[in-house]
This record gives structure tokens, sequence and C-alpha cells, in this order.
């Protein structure tokens, strides 16, 4: 065939007889029929052709899908999509000068499904690139391209079930071979043989047209103060995943998505006693399932220090509530007061409590019980004038859904004098 010679790079001019046109070739390791049905070729935001592919057609080697005529010289830019469905697969440009006849061989790679790049750049083999860079370099030497996966098959490694690697134009593309396949079923690479146009009876995971299922088993775990690891079963016929978390099992409050390619995600820079909710969907082919259940966990609060401690012993006349201690007492009446303030630092997003116990120096022969958890200050009736006051005080430090343990004490004793016991 005429054009035969030109499929040795990317972008070649053919003889000057051949009528003037711009062929594009289309080659691919993502299976027609299976994980792609439809090709369509855009030149500058145009579509020139659109093919439907069935379960026997196959872009494993370069195949034409346009031949555009007519088209004025100058830079062009090439986009080949891969369809399912309603769904867009992958995508790739190139971009070439045209000044007369040319065959534009495109290659588009599993590793791209699912990929979106910015404006003005397309998917090289996985990465986001200029669409200009061919096998490692571009027609302008001062853009960068992603280095070339291979020069010849052997770079791609070796056959593994029944994908054979190979190496084009600088893309590693896990071909499948066919014939290592039953009657009646294709080779997927990661799945292997799978059958044409339903489903198997494999297990519940196999590959079947249209979403893939959704993912298991999540578990979320506390790792520290500031990290949850989540976990899930996997779909095997999924080529990544995506995590989303959230204040709320809604996610409606906080809401993030992030990519993942493992069964496995690890949520960092948290903040400190929060409760998230984690669900995870499959991504394949450019679909992705039904979100799976939430789990949920709450990060630790880191333990503080043992608070600082001041006591004071006022001079003012205040009521005497009901016992020994009150939480803020009346400015009335004739009783006198200590007063224990106290001060710890805990980290941003979290509020300090306190536990207390007093002692007077004389005529208790042991420390109370503590308090309940409460504010940064604690009173006492003023002790009598031949003893003192001893406040002890330990802290944590609260976050919306968690506390940490509680810190060490720090105790201080003061007389009505104001010195120390």
């Amino acid at each position: 065939m005429l054009f035969g010679a030109c499929l040795a790079t990317l972008v070649l001019g053919c003889p000057s007889e051949t009528p003037e046109g711009l062929i594009v070739h289309v080659q691919t390791d993502l299976v027609p029929g299976l994980e792609i049905d439809r090709v369509s070729t855009e030149i500058d935001g145009d579509i020139v052709a659109s093919s439907s592919l069935g379960p026997y057609d196959s872009l494993s080697r370069p195949t034409q899908v346009a031949n555009a005529q007519g088209l004025p010289h100058g830079l062009r830019r090439v986009r080949v999509t891969l369809h399912y469905g309603p769904s867009t697969v992958a995508v790739r440009d190139v971009q070439v000068e045209f000044r007369g006849s040319l065959l534009v061989n495109v290659v588009v790679s599993r590793s791209c499904s699912g990929v979106v790049c910015d404006e003005g750049q397309t998917c090289v083999a996985g990465q986001c690139a200029e669409p200009s860079c061919a096998t490692g370099f571009a027609t302008d030497p001062s853009i960068e391209c992603p280095p070339a996966q291979c020069v010849m098959n052997d770079d791609c490694g070796g056959p593994t079930g029944c994908v054979v690697p190979t190496c084009a134009l600088g893309v590693c593309l896990d071909i499948g071979d066919d014939s290592l396949c039953a009657r009646g079923e294709r080779c997927v690479a990661d799945l292997g043989c799978l059958p044409i146009g339903g489903r198997d009876a494999g297990p519940p995971d196999a590959w079947v047209p249209g979403p893939p299922p959704r993912p298991t088993d999540v578990v979320a775990t506390t790792v520290s103060s500031s990290e949850i690891a989540v976990t899930w079963t996997g779909v095997g016929s999924a080529t990544g995943y995506q995590v989303e978390r959230a204040r709320d099992a809604a996610f409606t409050a906080d809401a993030s998505t992030t990519d993942a390619r493992a069964t496995s995600h690890a949520a960092t820079g948290l903040p400190q006693g929060t409760r998230f909710h984690f669900r995870v969907r499959a991504l394949r082919g450019g679909m992705a399932s039904e979100w799976s259940d939430v789990a949920s966990a709450v990060t630790n609060v880191d333990t503080p220090g043992a608070p600082s401690l001041s006591v004071t012993i006022s001079e003012g006349a205040r009521a005497y509530g009901a016992g020994s201690w009150i939480a803020l007492p009346d400015y009335a009446g004739n009783w006198y007061f200590a007063q224990g303030d106290a001060s710890v630092g805990c980290p941003p997003g979290t509020s300090p409590q306190f536990r207390w116990r007093g002692q007077y120096t004389d005529g208790e022969p042991s420390p109370p019980a503590a308090t309940g958890w409460m504010g940064a200050t604690a009173y006492m009736v003023r002790p009598l004038p031949s003893w003192g006051v001893r406040f002890w005080v330990a802290a944590r430090c609260v976050g919306p859904d968690a506390a940490s343990a509680e810190s060490g004490e720090a105790g201080l004793c003061r007389t009505r004098e104001s010195r120390g016991c």
C-alpha cells in the first residue's frame, strides 16, 4: 500500500503523487468491543471522522481512521478520542505541520485512560505533555517532553499471559494476542481472556461492559493525630480509584476527592480530634462505579504537657456557694476565696479543659478527688491565717470529635500572705 512506508515515524510527508490529504492512523492497546466502541477524529476542532468499533475490530496495529482532503497548509492540530458509550475513555492530541500529503500515526495507550490534562496539553504514555511531543522530543527544542519509554519491544518487558508488550513510537503498549484465548474471547491487559459481548462466569469483579463494580470492604483506620489510612477490596478491572472524604456522611462539609492507583490511601494533614468520612469508587475506561459504603475514623489529639498554674488569694469579699468548690463566685457576701488559674498549649482546632484538685495545708489529711473537666479557673474558700491552699491541675485538649489523654499535673501552694507554703 502506498502509505506503508510512512508508518516508521509519527509524522511523515508522503510522495508528491499522493493526493493532498491528511491521513490519520490510530494504534492502541485498548480493546474494541470491551473497552472502547467508537473512535472520533478532529482536526483543528472540527470532527472529520467518527467510526463505531465492534468486538472483532482491532487497533493493535496502526489503522486508518480518517482521511481529510482539501486542508489549508500550515500548523494543524489532530485529536483522536476513544469512546465507550457516552463516556470518553482516552484522548491524544498531535500537532503537525501540514504541507500537502501527510500521514499521522497517533498512539493512544491505556495508561491515558481517564487522564485529563490542562488546556493546551495532551496525554502521552500516562503523562500530560505538549501536543508537539513525539517520541521523546518536540518540534520546538524549547518544549520539554516525557522521555521515550522504549526503542524496541524488549524495552517494554516480556509477555505476560496473553499480553505481548509492544513499543509503538516510544510508547509501551500492552497488546493482547487473541490467538492465545479461546474462541469467542479477547485478551485484555491485566484481565486476561474475556468473553466477547457479555458477562462471564468468573468472579464478581470480572469485566463486564459499562461502568465497573463498586469497591467493597472500605475500612478507615486512625494512624495518628493527622493521618487516617483507608483500605478497600479492589475491582479487578479497575484502572484506578477515587477516594472522597468529608466531615459528614452526606459528603457536603469540606468534601474533597483524591485519585488513587492502589487499593489504599493515606489521608494526611488532617486536623486533630476530627471525624472524617470516606467512600471510594472504581474507574475504568473513563467511567466510574457507584460510590462504596462509607467508613469513618477520628484523628487522635496529642496530649499536652503539664499546664502552667498560678494561685492567688483575693482580699475582695465574695459570696460562698454550696460546698468548697464553685464555678464562678458572686460579688456579694463576706466570704473570701483562693483562686487557681491554669493555661496550656493545645493544637489548632482544639480547646483546653482542666481537672482540678485542692487542699488546705492544715486540716485535710489527703487531697480530695479531682473535679470533672471544667474551665481554666477554680476557687476554694479562703483559708485560715495559719493555713495555705494548694491546687493541682491537669489538662486535656478537646477537638470536635475526640479529646486527648490527660496530661501530667502541675501543683502550686500559696498562703494568705501570697507566699509559698
